[in-house]
């Protein structure tokens, strides 16, 4: 029997989505979605002259052996969202860097099939390399520049004429003492530009050339196939610079689409430079109908897409992780 280890968040959605689709296949589940690994979903990795291996406590109370899974899909577990016992900030530190030492080092030993690696994973998430990829593979990037200089920002802001936006490299939330704040893609305004650019030597800073739109596309590749998702962003005033802002708006459609067969072969090109067999990729489309990279997330989302488009991205995700020969063929 095909058994199919689930990494990822508890009440996860797109788990929900995922698990008929497996079990129809007579796929074992079994999950791992720690709050703390440390207290409430426990890792034992053990080596010796006669073997290594590696021994985790699912949510279903019960050990399993990393070895005995046909594959693993690595959703983005959180492995200590919170620590219960008092720690001051030093000591929480010292346990994060311990455990994620140790996990990777205990996952790392498992040889089976991975959707996706998160080894793999965590190399393609850069931007810059991102970018480096895909314009090896032929497709269209915007103009960049990721600096901590202030000239260097300066030359690039003056020669695109100010028409410039500033993006983060990851997760664009974080705390402040009074909230939470979401930093999304936005222009420079010619009135702050000067101190904001000078403001990049706090900070590596990604600035690119600002990019007419038609549409934007969030291609979701699973194995072999690809998953195409219009947006149409440009409908509502909100959106135009960064569809995120009002992605779950009914004025914001989003519907099936397609994409040049030249393009499906460059995206399945860069998954295989990546060691990747999943990713979810935007794009640009500019008025003259060119499809611009903006960026590929290794563990993106999909059950919106799959929502607003009933394109069956579970059904093909749960094929890649239970048909052992296409996994043998993407994991070789």
């Amino acid at each position: 029997m095909t058994k199919v280890l689930v990494l990822s968040v508890q009440d996860d959605p797109h788990v929900d989505f995922l698990m008929p689709h497996l079990l129809k296949r007579n796929a074992e589940v079994v999950g791992y979605s720690p709050v703390n690994m440390i207290e409430d979903r426990p890792i034992a990795f053990t080596a010796g002259q006669a073997g290594c291996g590696t021994a985790i406590y699912c949510d279903d109370g019960n050990w399993h052996e990393l070895e005995g899974f046909t594959s693993i899909w690595y959703r983005r577990p959180r492995l200590i969202e919170e620590l219960t016992l008092p720690h001051s900030k030093t000591v929480r530190e010292f346990v994060e860097r311990e455990v994620d030492h140790m996990t990777r080092g205990a996952f790392g030993a498992y040889p089976g099939f991975w959707v996706n690696s998160p080894y793999a994973g965590y190399l393609a998430h850069f931007k810059p390399y991102q970018l480096k990829v895909a314009q090896g593979l032929g497709m269209r990037i915007p103009e960049t520049i990721v600096t901590t200089d202030p000239d260097r920002a300066r030359m690039f802001y003056s020669a695109w004429g100010g028409d410039v936006v500033y993006k983060s490299f990851r997760n664009p939330v974080f705390e402040l003492e009074d909230g939470f704040r979401v930093t999304y893609t936005n222009r420079i305004p010619s009135d702050t530009a000067d101190e904001l650019l000078q403001s990049v030597r706090n900070c590596p800073s990604m600035l690119q050339e600002h990019v007419a739109k038609s549409h934007e596309l969030r291609v979701t590749v699973v194995g072999d196939q690809v998953f195409t998702a219009r947006i149409e962003s440009q409908r509502h005033e909100k959106a135009a610079l960064d569809w995120r802002r009002h992605q779950v708006a009914k004025d914001v459609p989003v519907v099936e689409d397609d994409i040049p067969d030249t393009l499906k072969a460059q995206l399945r090109a860069m998954l295989d430079a990546l060691n990747l067999v999943f990713g979810a990729f935007d794009f640009i489309v500019d008025p003259s109908g060119d499809h611009v990279f903006l960026e590929i997330n290794p563990h993106g989302q999909w059950a919106w897409v799959e929502m607003r488009t009933h394109q069956p991205i579970a059904n093909a995700l749960a094929d890649l992780l239970t048909r052992p020969a296409a996994a043998a063929r993407f994991a070789a």
